[in-house]
């Protein structure tokens, strides 16, 4: 489109409309785009063709979504309650379920959570804290250390915890992770 379309409804956060997913003001969660390994959550096994793909917002079940973070093949989102549900690509543990299976309908990591962010490399390594400040990676670990955990090119197929209380997640930037130490 060369001019702006607008897309129905009423948006939470309008800003992560460039992920191709958003919650919308009731608590549904909706997704659009690629969907080759069901990074869209909708229990579609990976398309063989582009039939699969949505050109339009398309919702997942539940209306109790928080927050959610999309890369090119993976969706992570948190319910209000705290839990994490993750689907897409998984060749690198991106998961978190200890194996190296994609996911076409949401499947929970265990624990709360208070914020994810994926991306990296590229869209492959997780960064979570939990609602006890705990912080915990998983997925591609590169050769650039992106871990966190003095390691490198050791991909953790299950979250990893890392030391110390943290407040938040920020953002994942090409093969660095950033996270905010509590105070």
């Amino acid at each position: 489109r060369s001019s702006p379309v607008q897309i129905p409804g009423t948006w939470s956060d309008p800003k992560d409309m460039a992920s191709k997913s958003v919650i919308k003001s009731d608590g549904t969660l909706w997704s659009w785009g690629y969907n080759r390994w069901g990074q869209l959550g909708l229990n579609e096994s990976s398309a063989p063709s582009f039939t699969k793909h949505r050109s339009s917002p398309t919702q997942l079940p539940g209306t109790t979504w928080s927050k959610v973070s999309r890369t090119f093949s993976n969706q992570f989102g948190i319910k209000t309650d705290g839990t994490l549900w993750v689907m897409g690509k998984n060749d690198y543990g991106q998961m978190g379920q200890g194996d190296d299976i994609n996911r076409s309908s949401p499947t929970q990591i265990t624990g709360t959570w208070k914020n994810i962010v994926s991306g990296g490399t590229p869209g492959s390594s997780v960064l979570g804290v939990k609602t006890d400040g705990t912080l915990w990676v998983w997925g591609n670990a590169s050769n650039q250390g992106a871990m966190g955990n003095n390691t490198r090119n050791i991909d953790y197929s299950s979250p990893v915890q890392l030391p110390g209380n943290w407040s938040d997640v920020g953002a994942i930037n090409g093969y660095g992770l950033t996270a905010f130490r509590g105070v």
